[in-house]
């Protein structure tokens, strides 16, 4: 009997088929909760953007009054680090533009705090 031969008789047998769709179905299951996974991190990622936008927000109301609409798209531009940089620059601002100044070296600095 040739190789092509055993292949194709093997291929027939219950037992190959019923292991066939068995691995199909676990690798479907695998890859179903791998994206439930990262689903699930992604959108605890977008919930924390989101809630430290919203605190910032609120934090420069309080401080400086009502922000404008091209502040406020900025904010909801802003990555989570840069946020807790701004929240933490709120505290003693003098003005927004205080808060919004240079981060190049407020980056080096909170790399070397750990943030």
């Amino acid at each position: 009997m040739t190789d092509d031969r055993l292949d194709f008789d093997m291929k027939q047998t219950r037992f190959y088929q019923d292991a066939f769709r068995e691995g199909r179905i676990e690798g479907y299951e695998q890859g179903l909760e791998r994206g439930i996974l990262r689903g699930m991190l992604r959108g605890m990622e977008i919930g924390e953007i989101k809630g430290k936008e919203v605190l910032v927000s609120h934090l420069l109301e309080l401080r400086f009054g009502q922000l404008n609409k091209d502040l406020r798209q900025r904010l909801k531009e802003t990555d989570a680090k840069t946020l807790m940089i701004y929240a933490q620059r709120v505290l003693d601002a003098k003005s927004l533009d205080n808060v919004f100044a240079d981060l190049a070296n407020e980056f080096a600095w909170s790399r070397f705090q750990g943030y």
